[in-house]
C-alpha cells in the first residue's frame, strides 16, 4: 500500500485508486510539485511477478508506435521495485458505454483499435489481455491499453492474471504458444457482448449493418484459431462496414 499520508514511490501523491490487487497496482497521481496528474503504474513492494510485467510493459511499448498507444513519461525504480508514469486521461471503455451511444461512433473508434492491433501484430507481439477494460476512449480516441501481459507471436502460456472470460479455446497452460488469432477470439468476445445489449433497440439500416458486425464477431471466435480472419481483415471490414453504414 503506499504509505499512511498516501504517498507513492516517487513521492507521487495519491488522489484515487484504480486498480489495488495482484502484484501490479495503479493510482491516479499527483506529481511531488503538485503540477501534473498523471497514473501511476507499479509494484508497491518488491514482487518478481510485478517486476516482470512493468519491465515487459515499458520494454513493448518502448518499440511500438502509433496513435491508439498511451505511452509512458518516465519508467523509474524506487529501491527495488519499478513503476510506469502516464499521461493522465478521462479514460471510459469503449464496450461499456451507454445505449444512447452512436453506433456510427462506436464503428469508428473500433476500427481505430484494430488497426493498431493489427500493428502490435505486424511488430511480432500478441496482446494476450484483450477485454472491455483494456479498449479504451479518450479525447475521442480509440486507445488499447495494459501491454503488461503482452508477448511475442510463439511464446509459451504462462498461466496466471489472465481473464478467462476472454480467453479463447486452444488458450490451454503448458501446451499453448501465442499467436495473434488468440487477440482476434478475445477481441470478438468483448465486441458481441457489446452488439448483444445494443442490438435489440435498433430499428431499420442500422439494425442491419450491426447484424453484418455481429457475423463478423462470429468469424472472430470460432473455435478453430485458423479459421479467424487476422486484425488486418477485421480492420478493412470495419472500413467498409462503416463506409455502408454512412451511406444508409
Amino acid at each position: 500500500m503506499p504509505s499512511e499520508n498516501g504517498v507513492l514511490p516517487g513521492q507521487y501523491q495519491v488522489l484515487e485508486t484504480i486498480h489495488d490487487f495482484g502484484p501490479v497496482h495503479s493510482f491516479k497521481a499527483l506529481t511531488s510539485d503538485a503540477s501534473t496528474i498523471v497514473f501511476w503504474k507499479g509494484c508497491l513492494a518488491p514482487d518478481p511477478i510485478g517486476t516482470g510485467l512493468i519491465q515487459n510493459e515499458a520494454m513493448i511499448l518502448g518499440s511500438l508506435s502509433g496513435s491508439g498507444l498511451l505511452k509512458p513519461l518516465y519508467q523509474e525504480v524506487f529501491g527495488d521495485t519499478p513503476f510506469l508514469v502516464f499521461p493522465w486521461k478521462r479514460f471510459h471503455s469503449l464496450l461499456r458505454k451507454t445505449e444512447q451511444e452512436d453506433p456510427l461512433y462506436w464503428l469508428g473508434r473500433m476500427q481505430e483499435l484494430v488497426t493498431l492491433l493489427a500493428k502490435v501484430h505486424k511488430s511480432g507481439f500478441v496482446h494476450g489481455d484483450i477485454r472491455p477494460e483494456n479498449l479504451l476512449i479518450a479525447e475521442n480516441q480509440g486507445y488499447l491499453i495494459d501491454f503488461g501481459l503482452a508477448q511475442t507471436k510463439g511464446s509459451p502460456f504462462w498461466g496466471p492474471y489472465y481473464s478467462p472470460g476472454y480467453l479463447a479455446p486452444e488458450v490451454i497452460p503448458g501446451s499453448y504458444h501465442w499467436h495473434p488469432a488468440a487477440d482476434i477470439f478475445a477481441l470478438g468476445t468483448a465486441m458481441k457482448g457489446f452488439l448483444e445489449i445494443r442490438q435489440s433497440n435498433r430499428q431499420g439500416a442500422q439494425k442491419t449493418w450491426m447484424k453484418k458486425v455481429g457475423i463478423l464477431c462470429q468469424n472472430m471466435t470460432q473455435s478453430d484459431p485458423g479459421k479467424r480472419p487476422s486484425s488486418l481483415k477485421v480492420s478493412r471490414l470495419l472500413v467498409e462496414l462503416e463506409i455502408e453504414a454512412l451511406t444508409l
